[in-house]
C-alpha cells in the first residue's frame, strides 16, 4: 500500500514540479516590492500608519551583485540547466543573506535540487524558506509532495493540514491528505476528505478518484468503477483507465477491461503496468502465448519478471 501511495503522489510531483519554479525571479521580486508599496500607500490613506515614503520612491537597484547573480540563475533556469541555476542561486544568497526576497530564492533553489535528486537538501531549503514565509502555500505544497516521495508521510500530512488551515477549499490538498490517511489505514478520515472535495465541487475528478481508490482498496470494485467512471468523464488519463481496468478484471468484466487497457496504451505506451494488466487479462482468457508476450513487454519497459509474476497473482 505504501508503495502504491508513494507512486501516486510521485506522479503528482512530476506533474506540478515545473509550475512551481518561478519563471522570472527578478519579475517576481519587483512585483513583490510593488505590491508591498501599494499596501503601504493604502494603509496610509486609511490612517492605519503614519505617512511615510513607500518603497516605490526608492527604485530597486537591479545592477547589484545580488540581481546580477539572479539574472545568471534565470538564464540557467530557462535552459533547464539545474546544476548551473543552483550554483548561481547559492551565490546570490551568499551575496546578500539578509535580503527579504531570499525566501523566493530558497524556494527555487530547493526545486532545482529536487530536479537533481538532491531530496535532503531540497527539503532543508524548503524548510528555511518556510521559516521566512510560514504561510506560503506553494512552499508547503512543494515540501509535502517531496516528503511523500521520500516516505516521510506524517510530516507531509502536517504540511497538508497547514495548507487546509490557510485555504480550507484547496481540493488538491484534501486529495493528497486523503491518500496519506489511506496509507495509514484511516479509511474513515480519507473518505471524509474525498467527500469534502465533492461538496466543494460535485464534478471534481479528484474527489471521485479518491473515492474510487478507497473502494478499490476495500474490494468494493463496482463502487470503485462507478467513481472511476465519473473521474474519467472529467478527463481520461492512462492511470485512471488502468485502475478502472484492474477493477474490471477483478469483477471479471473482461471486455470492458480490454477496452480500458487499449485506451490507456494509446495514452502511454511506455507504462509497464499496462502490459502487466494485459498479461492478467490474457491469463484470464487462457491466452498464454499472449500473456507471455506481455510479460516480456512489461520487462522491456522496466519491471523485473519476479514482480510481474507477483502482480499476476493479485486478485
Amino acid at each position: 500500500m505504501r508503495r502504491f501511495l508513494t507512486t501516486m503522489l510521485a506522479v503528482a510531483l512530476v506533474a506540478v514540479a515545473q509550475a512551481q519554479v518561478i519563471n522570472s525571479i527578478n519579475d517576481e521580486i519587483m512585483r513583490r516590492g510593488f505590491d508591498k508599496a501599494i499596501r503601504q500607500e493604502q494603509q496610509e490613506k486609511q490612517g492605519k500608519k503614519k505617512k511615510r515614503k513607500t518603497e516605490l520612491t526608492v527604485p530597486i537597484d537591479t545592477t547589484t551583485l545580488y540581481f546580477t547573480l539572479i539574472d545568471s540563475a534565470q538564464v540557467r533556469l530557462d535552459a533547464r540547466d539545474w546544476a548551473g541555476a543552483e550554483a548561481f542561486i547559492m551565490k546570490a544568497l551568499e551575496s546578500d543573506p539578509a535580503n527579504p526576497n531570499n525566501s523566493l530564492l530558497l524556494s527555487n533553489l530547493a526545486t532545482v535540487q529536487r530536479y537533481q535528486g538532491k531530496n535532503d537538501e531540497a527539503i532543508k531549503n524548503y524548510t528555511m524558506a518556510l521559516d521566512m514565509t510560514p504561510n506560503a502555500v506553494t512552499l508547503l505544497r512543494n515540501r509535502a509532495v517531496l516528503l511523500v516521495a521520500v516516505g516521510r508521510t506524517e510530516e507531509a500530512r502536517a504540511d497538508y493540514d497547514r495548507i487546509l488551515l490557510l485555504e480550507p477549499l484547496d481540493t488538491e490538498a484534501l486529495y493528497n491528505r486523503g491518500l496519506i490517511k489511506l496509507d495509514g489505514g484511516d479509511t474513515a478520515g480519507a473518505n471524509d476528505d474525498f467527500e469534502k472535495i465533492l461538496r466543494i465541487d460535485p464534478s471534481s475528478g479528484l474527489g471521485h478518484q479518491g473515492l474510487a481508490t478507497l473502494h478499490k482498496l476495500k474490494g468494493n470494485y463496482e463502487k470503485a468503477i462507478s467513481h472511476y467512471n465519473d473521474a474519467i468523464k472529467e478527463g481520461a488519463t492512462a492511470q485512471l483507465l488502468a485502475n478502472r481496468a484492474d477493477c474490471h478484471l477483478a469483477s471479471r468484466h473482461l471486455s470492458e477491461a480490454s477496452e480500458d487497457i487499449a485506451s490507456a496504451l494509446q495514452l502511454d505506451a511506455d507504462d509497464p503496468f499496462l502490459y502487466v494488466l494485459r498479461a492478467k487479462l490474457n491469463k484470464l482468457r487462457y491466452n498464454f502465448d499472449d500473456m507471455n508476450r506481455d510479460i516480456e513487454l512489461a520487462e522491456k519497459h522496466g519491471i523485473d519478471r519476479a514482480t510481474v509474476k507477483q502482480l499476476l497473482e493479485v486478485k
